[in-house]
């Protein structure tokens, strides 16, 4: 049996490997999912694994078999609600657990699918699910629990609705603070490295925001981006680029040292509210920038209301 805390180096995350679109959805009379009777699976999303052929390893190890399957499972699931489909992948590895080589090819794709930062199905909540199944099976080796756990012990940190680990943080001007010290409505969090060209874009985009520039200019909104690597220079050379407003902070080596968030690229944005409960946790850009015109707006009209 494979040891599955190496299972992710062998794993290619090329994601345009495989077909994204919605165009092949849960109705393709996939030959691996054709029951006795060649039935198709679409009824609702808790039945999609119902007629899978597990013997059929030929097609299920194929990208256009297996892997195609379960971008198919993930789309729809991106269009439902959770409570529609409890356990679906839970209920795929059941199927499959008795064979261990299907089982390591399904549990690498599914963390390629769900816990890559660049998978258009990037699923924390389900991927949560996915790695407590593992730990908890008892079918399943020692080897099989090790990176589950390392896993989870980062994505139960910093939980949307929980509150934020604190750490402490310097500036260029050698002034200490911490997250929780920090007095805002809101609080952007933002970890980035000024050698990445992304986060140098990200960067230039927040910096013209209108809507930002207002939320700080009325004391809604804080802005503190963290450097979280060991290059000064690099650093503060970038620094002195960025808003006045912002607060630049370098990490007093808490966060990687002690696994204070789960940083696998860069920028991650969480947003904060008052109190640091996490309100976003890893979004893309378009819905940090979505969510804080709508919390603007909700403001000003709340303003608005009370004046009248």
């Amino acid at each position: 049996m494979k040891n599955l805390i190496f299972l992710s180096l062998f794993i290619p995350y090329l994601l345009t490997s495989c077909n994204f679109s919605n165009s092949r959805q849960a109705n393709r009379q996939e030959k691996a999912l054709s029951g006795s009777q060649g039935a198709t699976i679409y009824d609702p999303i808790h039945h999609y694994w119902d007629n899978l052929n597990v013997r059929d390893t030929a097609t299920l190890f194929r990208k256009e078999g297996g892997e195609q399957l379960l971008v198919d499972y993930l789309f729809l699931l991106n269009k439902t609600s959770a409570e529609s489909a409890p356990g679906g992948l839970n209920t795929l590895l059941n199927k499959i657990l008795g064979n261990q080589v299907l089982f390591d090819h399904f549990i690498g794709l599914i963390e390629k699918y769900l816990y890559h930062p660049d998978s258009p199905f990037r699923n924390e909540a389900e991927y949560i699910s996915v790695l407590e199944y593992c730990i908890k099976d008892e079918r399943l080796g020692p080897q099989y629990k090790i990176r589950p756990q390392y896993q989870l012990s980062l994505l139960y940190k910093n939980r949307v609705g929980h509150a934020a680990e604190d750490f402490n943080y310097i500036t260029p001007s050698v002034f200490k603070g911490s997250l929780y010290k920090i007095n805002a409505p809101l609080t952007l969090l933002l970890f980035y490295d000024p050698d990445c060209e992304n986060c140098r874009e990200i960067i230039r985009q927040l910096s013209s925001s209108k809507i930002l520039k207002s939320m700080q200019r009325r004391k809604e909104l804080q802005i503190l981006a963290i450097y979280t690597a060991n290059d000064l220079r690099l650093w503060k050379d970038h620094a002195s680029s960025t808003p006045a407003e912002w607060i630049i902070g370098r990490d007093m080596q808490q966060i990687q040292k002690q696994k204070k968030y789960d940083l696998r690229a860069f920028p991650t944005f969480y947003l904060l509210d008052r109190d640091k409960k996490v309100l976003l946790k890893d979004p893309y850009m378009d819905v940090v920038m979505d969510t804080l015109v709508s919390i603007s707006n909700k403001t000003m009209l709340n303003h608005r209301s009370g004046s009248m």
